[in-house]
């Protein structure tokens, strides 16, 4: 049951890992350097800090770890700086993530700060112990945000609890303190008695998937309230962009759906593209079917994404099986370098023989959708027209009628507007319903989502 490191390696470094995805493709005034260590630190009051280190239970001549990290690319002349060295002076603070995977204290967590207590360096000579002010502000900023931001979501009354703590010499901390940089330690409550103290039952699991563990760990909602607050004071400090102003991953500018002879063509463009592997492509030919993929990025190189991209990128799939008479409904979405699946939007088409008599070819467009709490949908009539658009709920009902029945239209592009800011969040279904001046008729149906 013995695992050393187990908890430093799991919780830890998925903290680490958790605060990259956030911070990652966001803007920042700090350069922020992310680093996990493949050594273990030695205790700072039995050994050098230039000649010893201690990696898992002995101890080697030389350092190892943060501490080598911090000998190899700090220094305090800047006439040294190159891509690969960075000035000290420069250095703000350090935040060290270590084992918080499993407080024996209830949500409890540790938080260490050496103060001014340090009277070692870089290179065992100068007096480069960071200041007391600079190390007390990193402190009470770490906790004022771990009380804003350290809660559950699901349940605000469960938040993290911090405990104030002085001098850590165990942990990679201390290799930052001795180099005279303000540093922060992150740890579990009362770790050295926890029964789960270097256990596999301290280690970050999933809930499926892992052939040791067939439950979820119990502290992941702990590990994510802490993951909050750090994220909060890093990107304060930093001045990281963390608003909704920041782009989304994928903006789509169009996706349509055209019948081209005995197919239906698929266009779409984006704006730009992050961290984008490629799309899939979704279809139903009625709102209460479930979506089938028709095609995805790995059988077909045509919808691979651009990755990263801030340029216009255009993409097409031809639907080739397809009957006449049916209607169509396609959704097309993006799978991130996460892994994480993204709906962006979805199209309907009425799919007819090009030579068919009385054909009437309804191209309408509903966005931003998901949205709230105000649509826009765009029609063009391909001929003078009698005109009926509605929204029902979920369970058919009737809510309000867009365009009152039957209403004469000109040939063209229209436009009209629906504010649902009276409805409640969830499902809605636009139906348009269409009579030529020829006698042809169309109907289209669009799902629609309310969040609100």
């Amino acid at each position: 049951d013995s695992a050393p490191g187990a908890n430093d390696n799991g919780s830890g470094l998925v903290g680490l890992l958790e605060l990259v995805r956030i911070i990652n493709t966001r803007e920042s005034e700090a350069t922020i350097i992310f680093c996990a260590w493949d050594a273990e630190e030695p205790q700072y009051t039995s050994h050098s800090w230039v000649s010893d280190t201690c990696f898992g239970s002995g101890y080697y001549n030389g350092p190892s770890g943060s501490r080598a990290w911090i000998n190899d690319h700090f220094t305090t002349d800047p006439t040294l700086v190159t891509g690969n060295t960075l000035l000290w002076q420069n250095i703000k603070g350090n935040i060290n993530l270590d084992m918080f995977g499993y407080p024996a204290g209830i949500n409890t967590l540790w938080l260490y700060h050496g103060g001014n207590s340090w009277n070692s360096s870089i290179d065992e000579s100068a007096n480069l112990y960071p200041l007391l002010t600079t190390s007390n502000t990193l402190y009470q900023d770490a906790i004022t945000y771990m009380q804003e931001y350290g809660y559950d979501d699901g349940d605000p009354r469960n938040y993290v609890t911090v405990v104030g703590k002085g001098t850590m010499e165990y942990s990679d901390n201390i290799s930052f303190s001795r180099a005279g940089i303000a540093s922060l330690e992150y740890a579990e409550s009362d770790w050295s008695s926890d029964t789960h103290y270097h256990k596999w039952s301290d280690y970050y699991r999933p809930g499926s998937g892992d052939d040791n563990f067939d439950d979820e760990n119990p502290q992941v909602k702990f590990m994510s309230m802490v993951i909050r607050g750090v994220a909060a004071l890093l990107a304060d400090t930093a001045n990281v962009v963390l608003t909704s102003e920041v782009p989304l991953p994928i903006i789509l500018r169009d996706f349509s759906a055209v019948p081209d002879n005995e197919k239906v063509l698929l266009r779409w463009e984006t704006d730009s593209e992050v961290e984008n592997l490629g799309f899939i492509i979704e279809r139903r030919t009625s709102y209460d079917q479930p979506w089938v993929t028709l095609a995805n990025y790995l059988d077909d190189v045509n919808l691979i994404g651009q990755g990263n991209s801030t340029v216009i990128s255009e993409y097409e799939f031809a639907d080739t099986c397809v009957e006449f008479g049916l209607h169509y409904e396609y959704r097309l979405s993006d799978l991130a370098f996460s892994g994480e699946i993204s709906p962006l939007k979805s199209t309907s088409v009425l799919f007819r023989d090009s030579k068919s008599d009385n054909e009437y070819i309804l191209n309408e467009n509903a966005y931003p959708n998901p949205f709230n709490p105000k649509l826009t949908i765009e029609y063009d009539l391909p001929q003078n027209t009698h005109l009926t658009i509605t929204i029902f709920d979920i369970n058919g009902r009737a809510v309000e009628n867009l365009i009152s029945s039957n209403s004469f239209q000109e040939k063209g592009k229209h436009h009209v507007a629906w504010d649902a800011e009276k409805y409640s969040s969830g499902l809605y279904l636009l139906q348009l319903s269409a009579r030529g001046s020829d006698g042809s008729r169309d109907t289209k149906i669009i799902k629609l989502m309310l969040e609100k």
